[in-house]
C-alpha cells in the first residue's frame, strides 16, 4: 500500500518536473535603433533585431513599419528559428 502511494508521488513529481521544463521555453526579442540609440533626422539608420528561441523551432516574419496611416516604409523579413538559436537581423531605414 505504501509502495503504491510512493509510486504515485514519484509519478506526480516527474510530471511536474516535465511540465516545468516545457514551460521554461521562451522567446526573447530585442530591438536596437540607430547607432548607440542615436537616430539623426533625414539620414539612414539601422534597426537591429535580435531573437533568441529556447522553445521548439518555427518560421515567422519580422515586420517593421512606421505605424502611421501613410505607412510607406514596411519591411518584412522572413526568419527561421530552430531550437536553441539566436539570430540577429539588421535593416536599414531612412528617417524622414
Amino acid at each position: 500500500m505504501v509502495a503504491l502511494y510512493l509510486l504515485r508521488l514519484v509519478c506526480l513529481l516527474w510530471l511536474c518536473a516535465t511540465c516545468a521544463l516545457r514551460s521554461a521555453a521562451e522567446l526573447q526579442f530585442d530591438i536596437f535603433l540607430g547607432y548607440d540609440s542615436v537616430v539623426r533626422e533625414a539620414s539612414w539608420f539601422p534597426i537591429a533585431v535580435e531573437v533568441l528561441n529556447d522553445g521548439p523551432s518555427f518560421n515567422g516574419v519580422v515586420e517593421i513599419s512606421t505605424g502611421s496611416i501613410g505607412a510607406d516604409q514596411v519591411r518584412q523579413l522572413p526568419i527561421e528559428l530552430p531550437t536553441n538559436t539566436r539570430k540577429r537581423l539588421t535593416v536599414p531605414i531612412f528617417a524622414a
